[in-house]
């Protein structure tokens, strides 16, 4: 009988280790019916936790706990309320683990974790460095505690963390990604396109671009291109138009390479630049690249201007007119970061002086993947009276039809901001303390668009809406006093 379940629990190491947990359940589940093993359990959960179990795991890991009180299982529990997105529990049950054993990497890197989540930054930053006190030659702890210097705004230590992590090998591809964020979020954008080129690896809806043509991807710099290229927009609408502007350098090179233009928001924009674009895969086409490769391939140390046919043109009026967009897409992952509620705006929208226009297409409530909760940006709009411009935002050309209706606009970081930087409009551009790395860390001002003002949020968003509005009227009040 000792043989047998020794033979069990080495299978069912071996299995937890390749990831293939409904095996690991079956096998579990059958041998708990022979053997009453605090082992088999743990397996077990742990196999629930690889299926996404976790009220399971929750059941099984506290049931071992109340059995034997380790600090393995505590651990565990940790780890399956924090996939539940209880992190409260997640990090008390945490912290109970490491008083049994305070020795553990791993019990650190997980609290860590969860003490992100929560905000305790300081706390996270400590833990992720005792972890790896104690595995020193542990790349995922280099890159989270990388990452966690990131979020603070600490740039130059998270350069050192990723660096560290990136000298073991094999590498993990997703670390030059996050290499990449933190090089660009300082400008070193020589330094960062390399890194970029590793998201055909590890962004699954990137690498789909290249295998649905079914194209060879061209990789590799060169100072002139033969091949017949195309080239396909990538990721969200803001970047392929932000990208759009390398476009004419590029096929100064490669002359053969074109556009894959098939989407309706850009085709009527894009048709009337100075570019080559296809409506389908020409003939002979011998290699792709993604349209975020281009400032890489073309070895970019200078951002070019906007690439577009206009610019921005209001029409007159006695009052400032103000656009308003108040909320990114809801299926960006860090929306949570990046929209604002409507409410917060209540002043400048009352200002007399100055006529609001409603630029935000989608009003709808949305769910927050971080904390499950059902999020109404737009809660309390019928107390306003606005101009609803929303339902003209159906692509770059009529958006930048919409955008000529107002003198300024205020918006998060969103689609909206790129038009509006791509035709010159005057735009105060509403950040987090961590906005994606093209806006840069620090200054009013960004390499990407010379019209955008970009704002930093130091404590809330709401008191940030209040000094853009009265920055508005000290920059407008002409205009506003005329009124």
């Amino acid at each position: 009988m000792d043989k047998l379940l020794e033979q069990t629990l080495n299978k069912l190491s071996e299995l937890i280790k390749l990831s293939q947990f409904e095996e690991a359940e079956k096998i579990s589940s059958q041998a708990l019916k022979v053997f009453n093993d605090l082992r088999i359990k743990q397996f077990h959960g742990l196999a629930k936790i690889g299926l996404k179990k976790y009220q399971e795991g929750i059941k099984i890991f506290s049931e071992n706990i109340e059995e034997n009180n380790q600090s393995e299982d505590y651990n565990n529990l940790s780890l399956c309320y924090r996939f539940e997105k209880n992190y409260e529990m997640s990090y008390e049950i945490g912290k109970k683990g490491l008083v049994l054993n305070p020795n553990n990497a791993s019990y650190y890197a997980n609290l860590s974790a969860s003490a992100k989540i929560l905000g305790y930054d300081e706390e996270a930053l400590e833990l992720i460095t005792l972890a790896l006190s104690y595995a020193p030659e542990t790349p995922s702890l280099w890159h989270d505690k990388g990452v966690f210097h990131f979020s603070i705004g600490d740039i130059k230590n998270a350069e050192i963390c990723m660096e560290n992590a990136l000298k073991f090998k094999p590498v993990n591809e997703n670390y030059y990604i996050q290499m990449f964020y933190i090089l660009a979020s300082q400008k070193k954008y020589q330094e960062a396109w390399k890194y970029y080129e590793f998201r055909y690896n590890t962004m699954p809806h990137v690498a789909k671009i290249v295998k649905r043509h079914n194209l060879e991807l061209l990789i590799g710099k060169k100072d002139f291109y033969d091949e017949k290229i195309c080239i396909s927009f990538e990721q969200g609408y803001g970047d392929n138009l932000m990208y759009l502007r390398f476009l004419p350098e590029f096929q100064k090179i490669a002359p053969n390479s074109y556009l894959l233009l098939k989407d309706e928001v850009f085709n009527s924009f894009v048709e009337k630049l100075p570019i080559k674009f296809s409506n389908k895969i020409e003939e002979n086409t011998d290699k792709i690249t993604c349209i975020m490769s281009l400032p890489y391939l073309l070895q970019t140390k200078k951002i070019p201007k906007p690439l577009t046919t206009t610019q921005h043109q209001s029409a007159k009026n006695d009052k400032l007119k103000v656009g308003i967009c108040w909320a990114g897409s809801a299926l960006h992952p860090m929306d949570y970061q990046r929209s604002t509620y409507l409410k917060w705006y209540d002043e400048l929208i009352r200002d007399e002086s100055i006529q609001v226009y409603d630029l935000l297409k989608d009003k709808r409530p949305r769910i927050h993947k971080e904390t499950s909760k059902i999020i109404n940006f737009s809660e309390g709009i019928e107390n306003y009276k606005m101009i609803d411009l929303s339902s003209s935002l159906t692509s770059v050309e009529q958006s930048i039809n919409a955008l000529n209706e107002i003198d300024v606009l205020v918006t998060v970081d969103t689609f909206l901001a790129h038009i509006a930087g791509t035709i010159g409009l005057k735009t105060y551009l509403l950040v987090s303390k961590l906005p994606d790395w093209r806006w840069g860390l620090t200054g009013f001002k960004n390499d990407w668009y010379e019209s955008v003002e970009i704002h930093r949020q130091k404590t809330n968003f709401e008191d940030l809406i209040m000094d853009v509005y009265k920055k508005i009227r000290e920059e407008n009040s002409p205009l506003i006093l005329k009124d």
